[in-house]
């Protein structure tokens, strides 16, 4: 059965009535056509689009205030602004169904996942059916790891108590989101999908989630980096190759280059963007070898511990307890612990989860 996503398993003709699209540039069909395009051709009355971090065209900056827009003579309301982060619930006073197509990351900490919680609520105080399209986990949908969130260190980067890869499609974590909500999603579900497959064997042309997620390479880099974010570091942003470069002053002498699936090849750049903007840096070409082989959350996570160490270290530490989801990354350098224990303690917590998600599968 050839791959099909669920965009193109809906038929809008089927009463849906005024729809509100929640969405961005990587709603699109196999051919690359833009979903609201794609379903008012084929007779859907979309009256207002909305759209997450990095805005319709995913070309603001990470945390950036996205303002409203137009499409095509759509409106375009932004959900992620400096003041808010949450939907209007009045904003779907003249909407029948309220419809979800944005592509995941497939890491907790991207917050296109915070904006399916936070719509999924909307549409439930307002009584308005939900509806998503399925989509991909780019990382593949059977690999689950790294630690996960407690409760007390919710946030906008992490809303729900899951792992940083938590293995699941976007209408599969609809499905568990669901648990605390009680929306009652309708999810369009994918043909031909494979759950061990990455974004890129299952679709030719890969839409960027945004400027700095460019190769599905960088997506799974991702997954790890990301919580070098907490120090100063750079992780490629303002240079050519974001997510797949990384610098920080006297990093080659505080790496060992010897990490299963990746070679890391010695350089020096200057990066454009903080927090190292303006400063050449030592860094390294990351070369993904074997991704199945290779373990972005262990290897990353095991880098910023040992950097923790050195004295040219500039840490937020709220920020890393939220991207890591708890204080236990912290509390284990303070006492010196090895890193191998907290990689341990990912495994003992996963358990419970793998049994809560088993249940919400699809596919």
């Amino acid at each position: 059965m050839s791959f099909r996503f669920g965009l193109e398993n809906f038929h809008p003709a089927r009463d849906s009535g005024r729809i509100g699209m929640v969405t961005n540039i990587t709603g699109v069909t196999l051919g690359l056509v833009q979903n609201v395009d794609y379903l008012r051709k084929n007779g859907a009355n979309i009256v207002k689009i909305f759209s997450p971090e990095h805005g319709f065209y995913s070309t603001f900056a990470n945390g950036e205030n996205v303002p409203d827009e137009d499409y095509h003579g759509i409106p375009v309301r932004s959900l992620y602004k400096e003041d808010s982060k949450e939907m209007d619930v009045s904003e779907l006073d003249d909407i029948d169904t309220l419809i979800f197509d944005v592509q995941d990351a497939g890491v907790r900490f991207y917050t296109y996942l915070s904006t399916l919680y936070r719509v999924m609520e909307a549409a439930k105080k307002k009584s308005t059916s939900f509806m998503l399209l399925d989509r991909p986990n780019p990382l593949n949908s059977d690999t689950v790891s790294g630690p996960m969130l407690e409760p007390k260190y919710g946030s906008f980067v992490g809303i729900d108590t899951i792992p940083v890869r938590y293995g699941m499609t976007i209408g599969e974590l609809a499905h568990l989101f669901d648990r605390n909500i009680g929306a009652e999603p309708t999810i369009i579900r994918m043909t031909g999908y494979k759950r061990k497959a990455y974004y890129d064997e299952l679709v030719s042309s890969y839409t960027p989630l945004s400027w700095n997620l460019p190769t599905v390479d960088s997506v799974i880099n991702y997954s790890g980096m990301c919580l070098l974010e907490s120090i100063n570091a750079s992780l490629g942003r303002g240079t050519p190759h974001p997510f797949s470069i990384v610098g920080f002053p006297g990093l080659w002498s505080l790496i060992k280059n010897e990490f299963p699936g990746v070679m890391m090849r010695e350089t020096e750049f200057t990066p454009l963007l903080d927090p190292l903007k303006g400063r050449r840096v030592q860094g390294y070409y990351i070369h993904i070898t074997d991704r199945r082989d290779y373990d972005p959350l262990s290897v990353w996570a095991g880098i910023l511990y040992d950097l923790l160490e050195s004295e040219k270290c500039e840490l937020i530490e709220d920020w890393i307890r939220l991207l890591y989801g708890s204080n236990r990354l912290l509390e284990a350098r303070g006492r010196d612990a090895p890193f191998a224990e907290l990689v341990e303690g990912w495994a003992d917590d996963l358990n419970e989860f793998l049994e809560i998600r088993s249940n919400h599968l699809i596919y």
